[in-house]
């Protein structure tokens, strides 16, 4: 299959677009082209054999190049399809912007696979029930489209996609705290970053006013903070909630077995020492709040106009370049993008109910299964040359990856044999010696011990990243006395 030039391609589609407009063309003239376009690029793009994926080049071959054939056809479809067919006064009376990964200004890695597409629409006060229906009714059409034709799904929340402007001002100074918080929280975190599709210049100044005093610390409890609403970095790393994940089957599920998590770690410290390389035989990585999340705050704070400098990390040296611990956070998540990517690919989850946020011991070994020496090398590459290690860390990873390829018999452990029942039932091992005091067991190297000791290396660095760095800031963005006490509290309790 040859490769397709995705710019030269969109850049060409738009030159056509401007041409049947001015023709006066049907509207199943610019539907057709619209989804020739799409047909043309996605099959060069999407890589139907995972096999193929490259991590040297999964952001320049597929992640960036998917984000714009993306937006081309969905914001094209919007503005020449949707939107004549809305009825007039409502479609000249309406502000629609789109946010989340897909169209956020500060994603420069592109988008997976199965990246949702968020599109949200505030209509001017004098907007009618009946137009409101027939705008939402729309809405639904657009949701059915998307998906048949490009096979991408639209999220529509019945209680936030469509509001007249007056309910989102009155969301921004509810009574209620909590539904006070989280909407200046979401206004004042996308307002710098998300994209005007269909604007109206006095719904969109009078709405963002509302916000634009409010302080930049706002974007760390967004993406990142004790305060946010939703799942957060900091409430699953600290404990205060639980990870909920959709596991394989469509299940949700919820789980405190997350790799970084003070609770996980404690458990895991008590009973399965790294110096042995021993990994529990449950764990799971959550890529989406313990890395992508890191760099999408960092990256919306660049996008507000603070330089990597201001937000927490070294100045840019001639000499040395960028600081290196930005660096590790593009690079991890770099691999975090791969590794969701791959999720969709192999795993067979690319559906309504797709998880592609975490990576599990089941699915690290599913992919060590499904892939082979390719995955293990590609792993290796991204880890290794990526500087995803420190270099004793590297060193410790190479003899284990070496331990466990020649399935070597040579890691005992020993204890007070009624401690032996501490393990889960599921934990294997071989008994060389067990008394009524002290046992002797033998326990096999797995390839889930290389990825648990990856990603808890990760996570560790990741998190000094976040409290060296970045944390340390928060007050001259606006954190109160209040917010960072909290946040010291809970980082420095137990």
């Amino acid at each position: 299959m040859s490769e397709v030039d995705t710019k030269a391609v969109i850049a060409a589609a738009e030159r056509r677009l401007a041409e049947l407009e001015a023709g006066g063309a049907e509207p199943s003239r610019v539907q057709g082209l619209l989804i020739d376009v799409f047909v043309a690029c996605n099959r060069s793009i999407r890589n139907v054999d995972f096999r193929r994926l490259d991590p040297a080049t999964v952001v320049e071959a597929y992640l960036v190049p998917r984000r714009e054939l993306y937006c081309f056809v969905v914001i094209q479809w919007v503005r020449r399809l949707f939107l004549p067919a809305l009825r007039p006064k409502v479609a000249e009376g309406m502000l629609l912007f789109g946010l989340g990964r897909l169209f956020s200004a500060y994603n420069d890695m592109g988008v997976q696979h199965c990246t949702d597409v968020d599109l949200n629409v505030i209509v001017k006060d004098g907007t009618s029930a009946a137009d409101l229906a027939h705008l939402r009714g729309m809405m639904a059409d657009l949701q059915a489209q998307l998906a048949e034709h490009f096979g991408v799904r639209l999220e529509i929340d019945p209680s936030f996609t469509v509001l007249r402007a007056k309910e989102v001002a009155a969301r921004l100074s509810h009574e209620d705290e909590a539904i006070r918080e989280a909407n200046r929280r979401f206004y004042k975190s996308n307002v710098g970053s998300l994209r005007v599709i269909v604007d109206h210049e006095d719904i969109r100044r009078k709405l963002f006013a509302l916000v634009d005093a409010e302080p930049d610390y706002r974007l760390f409890e967004n993406f990142l903070g004790l305060e946010c609403g939703k799942q957060s970095y900091a409430k699953i790393r600290f404990g205060v909630e639980s990870l909920r994940i959709v596991a394989e089957g469509c299940v949700p599920a919820s789980t405190a077995a997350v790799i970084g998590s003070k609770p996980f770690d404690d458990y895991c410290r008590r009973l399965f020492p790294r110096q042995h390389f021993l990994s529990p035989t449950d764990w799971i990585f959550s890529m989406k709040y313990f890395v992508n999340r890191v760099y999408d705050y960092v990256g919306a704070m660049r996008n507000l106009g603070w330089s990597l400098e201001e937000i927490g990390f070294d100045k840019v040296e001639p000499k040395l370049g960028v600081d290196p611990d930005y660096r590790y956070l593009r690079n991890a998540h770099k691999l975090m993008l791969y590794l969701q990517e791959l999720v969709t690919l192999t795993m067979g989850s690319y559906n309504a109910e797709s998880d592609y946020s975490y990576i599990s011991r089941a699915r690290f070994l599913r992919f060590m299964e499904l892939g082979g020496d390719k995955f293990k090398r590609d792993f290796d590459e991204m880890v290794l040359k990526g500087g995803l290690l420190s270099q004793s860390a590297g060193e410790r990873y190479r003899i284990l990856r070496h331990k466990v390829a020649s399935k070597s018999r040579d890691r005992f452990l020993t204890g007070k044999a009624a401690e032996l029942g501490l393990f889960p039932p599921d934990f294997r091992y071989e008994v060389v010696h067990l008394d009524s005091h002290d046992y002797k067991i033998s326990v096999p190297y797995s390839w889930g011990d290389l990825g648990y000791f990856t990603f808890s290396s990760i996570a560790a660095r990741v998190a000094s990243i976040v409290d060296s760095r970045l944390v340390p800031r928060l007050a001259s963005f606006g954190a109160s006395a209040e917010a960072l006490d909290r946040l010291d509290k809970i980082v420095n309790q137990g």
